[in-house]
């Protein structure tokens, strides 16, 4: 196996099951503060062609 598959995109990171729960726990946090004050979500792509971001 190619050793590049087993590296994380530059820029990102894994997060171990604690970390997750922790994450998970602001982000429901934040996403139920967000709907008390009327925002709806969005979802942006994660990974982005870098010829849409540099046009």
């Amino acid at each position: 196996m190619n050793s590049s598959f087993r590296q994380p995109v530059r820029g990102m990171r894994d997060f171990l099951p604690n970390e997750a729960e922790k994450l998970r726990f602001i982000e429901n946090t934040a996403r139920r503060l967000a709907e008390l004050y009327g925002y709806d979500e969005v979802i942006t792509p994660i990974i982005q062609r870098i010829a849409d971001l540099s046009s």
